[in-house]
């Protein structure tokens, strides 16, 4: 395997990880490793997909009324789609990007049942447009949309039309290749009409909205052709959201934090991070921060074990710098390669210590072989995972730089 030099650009470089990859599924060691847990190899190859960030695309499916820009704007917190009070807000089929203070996706809205001026115009019908957007894009999920007053007011035509739809998306693609969530909107225009503002604890309210969220997952399970092979989400939401001016004047969302994780759940590795960007969810951006630093520990610690004599450094060190600049991107922040540079920097880390430290161990290899690599391993796999930690503590934690230098001083160890 070639010795990588330290990064100088701003992006990450994934072909440096793909390399690995590709080194460790031809190695003896990677084979032995990926053989006592096949997960290490699989992580990186995530890892590598997760990188290779994209735009989530979501499509709308429901009726005009529905509420379906309104939740568009609610999910953003911003004005980025028009509503329509009195005429269609949109009269567009087509894949469409929205975005508001660096949050973005792509959606497409079907439009639905029951609009009154049909956009495909008299020779092409509403699925045929559809399909035609689907041809170019698959939907990572479609969010069926219906008002809580309107779950037993005959959606068969809604249901037949996302059955349909679903059925040509994975004839296109894969079985997996979109989910369903039904969305229940406007539970706050459900009965006692007085409690109109969240959380809705009202016990009359509350059971108005668990039933209308039963009575859509029973007409899915009757009428969704993949009900049964589908693990269908069914979430209640308020997605009242008032602006004068560019500016929030009235906000009574409710549960539309939990709908974003639900999404974010769902969606494949590329589209995770821009969708990350829409709701900075600490927990989420930890456990995915974790599993980035996990699995950089593991690989910098075969690197590290690799009989490589004096090469390793620099591979390392691009390892190194670029999990940093991945716990940026995580983060909500551009995955720059020079930030993360002037983060070590900032926190008083010397990449050449463990370097240090990991010659000597190879000292060791002459008078004991295996010895030798496997200390050197452990060393870099060590020293990795403490820096991933510290920048985790740092860019997601948000601690700051001398909570942060104190950790390292604690646990790096000492050339």
């Amino acid at each position: 395997m070639e010795a990588t030099q330290m990064p100088d650009g701003k992006k990450i470089d994934i072909g440096l990880l793909q390399k690995l990859l590709d080194h460790f599924q031809g190695s003896v060691l990677g084979r032995l490793v990926a053989k006592i847990d096949p997960r290490v190899l699989n992580d990186l190859r995530e890892l590598i997909r997760l990188m290779e960030q994209r735009d989530p695309r979501i499509m709308l499916i429901g009726r005009r009324g529905a509420g379906k820009s309104s939740l568009i704007n609610a999910i953003l917190g911003a004005p980025a789609c028009p509503t329509g009070s009195v005429t269609a807000g949109n009269q567009e089929c087509r894949w469409e990007v929205v975005e508001a203070g660096g949050k973005r996706f792509r959606v497409l809205d079907t439009k639905g049942a029951g609009q009154g001026d049909d956009p495909a115009g008299p020779d092409r019908s509403a699925l045929a447009l559809v399909k035609e957007q689907i041809r170019a894009e698959c939907p990572d999920i479609i969010l069926f949309v219906c008002k809580a007053k309107e779950v037993d007011a005959n959606i068969q035509p809604d249901l037949q039309f996302l059955g349909e739809v679903m059925q040509f998306a994975r004839s296109q693609y894969s079985v997996g290749a979109c989910h369903l969530v039904g969305v229940i909107t406007q539970v706050d225009e459900l009965d006692p009409a007085h409690v109109s503002t969240p959380p809705f604890d009202h016990p009359v309210k509350r059971g108005h909205i668990e039933k209308a969220a039963a009575h859509l997952a029973r007409l899915l399970e009757l009428h969704y052709p993949f009900a049964r092979q589908d693990s269908i989400l069914i979430r209640p939401v308020c997605s009242y959201l008032y602006f004068h001016e560019g500016k929030i004047e009235c906000d009574r969302r409710w549960q539309i934090v939990e709908l974003v994780k639900e999404i974010l759940g769902l969606l494949p590795e590329p589209a995770k991070l821009r969708m990350l960007k829409v709701g900075q969810f600490k927990d989420i951006q930890t456990s995915l921060a974790g599993r980035i630093v996990n699995t950089f520990s593991v690989v910098a610690g075969l690197v590290g074990a690799e009989p490589i004599p004096f090469a390793d450094l620099p591979i390392l060190t691009s390892l190194q710098v670029t999990m940093i600049a991945m716990i940026q991107a995580v983060a909500g922040r551009e995955a720059d390669l020079k930030a993360a540079k002037e983060f070590l920097v900032a926190t008083g880390i010397d990449l050449t210590s463990a370097f240090t430290l990991r010659e000597v161990a190879r000292a060791l290899i002459k008078l004991w072989p295996t010895g030798g690599n496997v200390i050197s391993g452990t060393i870099a796999g060590t020293f990795t995972k403490i820096l991933g930690t510290a920048a985790t503590k740092f860019f997601i934690g948000g601690d700051d730089l001398a909570v942060v230098r104190d950790y390292l001083t604690t646990n790096l160890p000492r050339s």
